[in-house]
């Protein structure tokens, strides 16, 4: 799942089927015995791969081997698509309309999918533990045109999505997404996609936006830390 993976369980989230960067796998040997611990699952060719590095630690004696999280850990540096912009859209009503733009050389049919992540306090997507619970974060899958949204308790993109276009509605304690107004575009290698939102009451406030990007091949984009947008949520007259 890339980035977001270490907040994850179950299905992949969007971006990332590459597991967390702070796994850790521990081989106890003592004697002629020897167990090996996984913390988490991973990807061998994660766990190796030139993002990582080894830790040794000699303790009580038993030698534990493990990885420390690198800051680009586990998303493919080799990607081809990859966000462009975010903007938010004149209102109607309640409901406020986003548009965000995502670029691939390849056509934007090679783009897969996208997450489109509205975070309160400044929390950096795979900032901290549990960041992605009561937030507003989407995902939208290019070719079946399926939206995702993470329930309040984070870490899942939940048991079903809805389809852009239908009369359908999704939400969260945060955010309800309205899929008769969001949709998705491909012209030549732009990708467009455009999502109908309103926000809950509780959800007032300074908000940032953060995108990132898959392409066919689950090869992510490595800057999904990189904000594209902030906007003001204000407060429900009394």
């Amino acid at each position: 799942m890339g980035p977001f993976a270490e907040d994850f369980q179950g299905r992949k989230p969007a971006r990332f089927n590459k597991k967390t960067p702070e796994v850790m796998l521990a081989r106890g040997t003592k004697g002629l015995a020897s167990k090996y611990i996984s913390c988490v699952e991973f990807e061998t060719s994660t766990f190796w791969n030139s993002n990582m590095r080894l830790a040794l630690v000699l303790l009580s004696g038993f030698i534990f081997a493990g990885c420390s999280k690198h800051p680009n850990a586990g998303v493919p540096k080799e990607t081809s698509a990859y966000p462009v912009s975010a903007t938010l859209l004149v209102s109607t009503g309640s409901a406020q309309r986003f548009t965000a733009t995502f670029q691939d050389a390849g056509g934007g049919s090679h783009v897969k999918e996208v997450t489109f992540s509205i975070m309160s306090d400044r929390v950096l997507p795979g900032g901290k533990s549990h960041w992605s619970a009561n937030q507003c974060l989407l995902r939208y899958d290019i070719a079946t045109n399926a939206i995702w949204l993470v329930p309040d308790v984070g870490g899942t993109w939940g048991s079903h999505s809805i389809t852009a276009g239908s009369p359908s509605t999704f939400s969260n304690s945060q955010c309800v997404v309205i899929a008769s107004g969001s949709s998705a575009q491909i012209s030549r290698n732009i990708v467009t996609i455009n999502l109908e939102l309103e926000f809950t009451p509780e959800f007032a406030g300074t908000k940032q936006i953060y995108l990132a990007t898959a392409d066919v091949n689950d090869k992510w984009s490595d800057d999904y830390q990189k904000q594209f947008g902030e906007f003001t949520i204000g407060a429900a007259r009394p």
